[in-house]
């Protein structure tokens, strides 16, 4: 097998996280860190968050599972024992970075602290990541992924504008907690560039909440600034006064998202505004008035209303693939609305090899998984192995990390301590 350079290749990774952070490991670890899932000896509790493969309800089917550890490897250990926890700070000595999602300083009360093990290894990055940090008023406070995004303002800006009272609506997908990992992924790479130059690692406390309340778009500047609350819209971005909707269907039942419309320049114009004249009868649109909206904000006009009363009977007319591909030719951001199993066999994924094969002959897992949004250059991402199962790496880590023999080995675990 060849050699391959891989971004992280160099980097070992204590993952003690659950759903708050375990999304962060599997970025490193598919970048090629070698990432340590320490868990109880029941395995961690994400090991039994659904939906489970065939409706196996067990510790080693959880699909969750399966898709956030990929890349890693598993040991077990019972830090809530002393000799648990001396084992973990041996194994600090040795990593690069611990990531951990303790809520109340868990790690601290059980006597591992940064600041205790960077004196003997003032190259390790401790990333922290809670719901709300480790410092102000809320750093005890608990979250969930709804909380998150509750809280942090998201659930404000989204709803339904055709419902009564048009209530808030949160999104589905651990949104939340995704937002929080890839901030913390990115701050702990962050980090490595800075040891890199000092030789130094540092304490990194990530809050969720914060990560969440910088996502809010232009509801904080517009209540900051204007003192006013934007209109929470369907499928389109909140606005202080209503804009047009974004979303029509097609003659084949399919959707567009409509997006960059005016657009902002006279030769996508025309081409548009031909397009609608194929169809229908626009001619009080192509007036001098069209040159003025080339430039035009206001979103809320009752020109602005008409042209997407045309762009709206332009695409119930069509199909949904054609629609798409003729307004891209033209310079149009719109888009399908696609649900997950539709983007499954779309042919641009497959072409860039985003779905990644992970099946063996000796499983029964699925066959592929999402892979990861960029393309290294130099050094490759890729996903190096399915999820393991619970401890199966625990004479590896053990023997090489801290040099256990295998009568250490069965020891600790005759004594239940991995």
């Amino acid at each position: 097998m060849i050699n391959q350079t891989y971004a992280l290749n160099d980097v070992t990774v204590l993952d003690l996280t659950d759903e708050k952070g375990v999304y962060t490991g599997k970025l490193l670890a598919d970048m090629g860190a070698n990432v340590i899932r320490i868990e109880p000896l029941s395995g961690n509790k994400t090991r039994l968050i659904g939906p489970f493969f065939m409706d196996r309800v067990n510790e080693e089917s959880s699909l969750y599972n399966w898709y956030h550890n990929t890349s890693k490897k598993s040991i077990t250990l019972d830090i809530s024992t002393k000799e648990g926890i001396e084992i973990l700070k041996k194994l600090c000595l040795k990593a690069d970075i611990l990531l951990e999602s303790f809520d109340d300083n868990y790690l601290e009360g059980i006597g591992l602290s940064y600041d205790d093990i960077s004196k003997q290894n003032s190259q390790l990055i401790w990333t922290a990541i809670s719901g709300f940090g480790r410092t102000g008023p809320y750093a005890n406070y608990k979250t969930t992924d709804l909380v998150a995004l509750s809280l942090g303002g998201p659930v404000a800006s989204c709803g339904y504008d055709h419902l009564p009272n048009n209530p808030p609506m949160c999104p589905d997908g651990w949104a939340g907690y995704y937002t929080g990992s890839h901030y913390a992924a990115i701050s702990t790479l962050v980090a490595l560039i800075y040891r890199d130059m000092t030789n130094r690692g540092q304490y990194i406390d990530v809050s969720i909440h914060e990560a969440i309340s910088s996502s809010t778009e232009a509801a904080l500047p517009m209540y900051i600034y204007q003192n006013a609350v934007p209109l929470r819209q369907t499928g389109r971005h909140h606005s202080i006064n209503p804009t047009p909707p974004a979303i029509y269907r097609c003659m084949d039942g399919g959707m567009i998202h409509v997006f960059g419309t005016p657009p902002q320049d006279l030769n996508r114009w025309s081409k548009l505004l031909e397009w609608i004249q194929e169809s229908q009868d626009a001619s009080e649109l192509f007036t001098p008035r069209y040159e003025e909206m080339v430039t035009m904000r206001n979103r809320d006009s009752d020109l602005m209303f008409t042209l997407f009363s045309y762009i709206g009977h332009l695409i119930n007319s069509l199909d949904s693939e054609y629609v798409f591909n003729r307004a891209q030719s033209i310079g149009l951001p719109w888009g399908l609305v696609r649900s997950p199993e539709e983007n499954v066999s779309d042919k641009h994924f497959w072409e860039r090899g985003f779905f990644v094969d992970i099946s063996s002959e000796n499983d029964e897992k699925p066959s592929y998984f999402p892979g990861a949004p960029y393309i290294f250059n130099k050094t490759p991402w890729r996903i190096h192995s399915s999820a393991p199962i619970l401890g199966q790496d625990n004479d590896e880590i053990y023997k090489l990390m801290l040099n256990f023999t295998t009568s250490d080995i069965e020891k600790l675990k005759a004594n239940k301590i991995i």
